[in-house]
């Protein structure tokens, strides 16, 4: 989970750090609950897609307002292929 607080920091103002620690343990455990239901997901282009949707709805639903909606996308990319190098 380091790299995943790193790709946090990279995107967080100085103002929104302080909830990056939590923010980063609810989305990890979010994503993670959901992959474990799903099979061989990185096969599929639609559970590929749901993965990708799950992130950033969870991005979205964490993460202060005051994040732009481009570091946000950014930040939804490198979490995806996180997960997808993880699991292929």
């Amino acid at each position: 989970m380091p790299v995943l607080g790193l790709i946090f920091l990279r995107y967080a103002s100085p103002r929104t750090r302080s909830c990056r620690s939590r923010s980063m343990r609810e989305l990890v455990d979010k994503i993670q609950e959901r992959l474990v239901q799903m099979t061989r997901w990185t096969e599929k282009p639609e559970t590929r897609a749901e993965v990708d949707t799950i992130i950033r709805n969870e991005l979205y639903r964490l993460l202060p307002v005051s994040y732009p909606d481009e570091s946000i996308a950014a930040c939804r990319a490198e979490i995806y292929e996180y997960f997808y190098a993880r699991t292929a």
